[in-house]
């Protein structure tokens, strides 16, 4: 019988990578159910204060904030395009402390 720990380990390193997309997209579309159950209750006038700070005010208060600044949205998609098209081409992202494939020919 394998230890606790070996599992816990193994479970780490195999399992939670691979669940790891599901897992941030269930939360993802959690977060964006609440803001519009927020938004619904606001409107119908249930809701929150409008002086309460809220993910619809903070929200709202980020685009208004950004709207004057488009050229750093633009930038910044930029550069998203650029390293997703560098990756597409089969470029490796080199990481930190990765080593090199050896060739297996002889030689």
């Amino acid at each position: 019988m394998p230890s606790a720990c070996a599992t816990r380990a193994s479970s780490a390193r195999h399992i939670l990578p691979n669940v790891a997309h599901i897992v941030i997209i269930a939360l993802v579309m959690d977060f964006s159910g609440l803001v519009l159950a927020e938004a619904v209750l606001s409107y119908v006038g249930v809701g929150v204060d409008p002086s309460t700070t809220s993910f619809g005010t903070m929200i709202n208060a980020a685009r208004l904030e950004m709207a004057p600044r488009a050229d750093r949205l633009v930038v910044a998609g930029g550069g998203v395009r650029l390293h997703v098209r560098a990756g597409a081409r089969g470029q490796p992202v080199r990481r930190r402390g990765a080593r090199r494939l050896r060739s297996t020919r002889a030689g």
